[in-house]
């Protein structure tokens, strides 16, 4: 029997806010979101409960390095199609340095996050996650640049992926 599980899952959306505030080399900004259980629960697109979060972030520039501290929290809805998996109110930081030459950067983050799954289980997938993640960003082309990095899990080895590669591409709509 083949399971189909195509569709639309959960959308968000989120409003972000960057105050006048450190208009120089430092900014801070804030962030809100909404998850509204609209996907198919039959299908797992959905958890078929709503959730919201909300975040901060602090950047600032010295020199060639380029600072970050960011946390937030996430308040999940119970998920439908597993009753009695009250799962629970989840926070996590993350910290990073870059240093940029003159056409690449290279950075290096350290995160930490509670588990959801904290208050339900004593398994390692209740532990809390701690990554480093250590990656480059370099020019494709006038405003695209490109990114790889990896993510290794420093402690708990059983709750999470234990080395994670991500790629991706980021451009600007307006030059500096």
């Amino acid at each position: 029997m083949e399971y189909d599980r195509g569709g639309l899952g959960d959308p968000i959306a989120y409003a972000l806010w960057v105050p006048g505030w450190g208009k120089g080399s430092w900014r801070v900004s804030f962030a809100a979101g909404l998850k509204m259980p609209i996907g198919s629960t039959a299908k797992r697109l959905s958890t078929g409960r709503a959730d919201a979060g909300g975040a901060f972030a602090v950047t600032g520039e010295v020199g060639r390095w380029r600072l970050n501290f960011n946390g937030g929290v996430i308040v999940p809805g119970n998920i439908s199609f597993l009753p009695g998996l009250d799962i629970a109110p989840f926070a996590g930081v993350a910290a990073s340095a870059g240093y940029r030459f003159t056409s690449t950067s290279l950075w290096v983050q350290l995160n930490w996050e509670q588990s959801a799954f904290r208050d339900v289980t004593q398994t390692p997938l209740s532990d809390d996650v701690h990554d480093v993640s250590v990656g480059v960003r370099f020019p494709l082309a006038r405003s695209v640049r490109g990114y790889v990095a990896f993510t290794e899990n420093l402690f708990a080895f059983d709750n999470s992926s234990d080395i994670g590669f991500h790629g991706g591409i980021t451009w600007r709509t307006k030059a500096d």
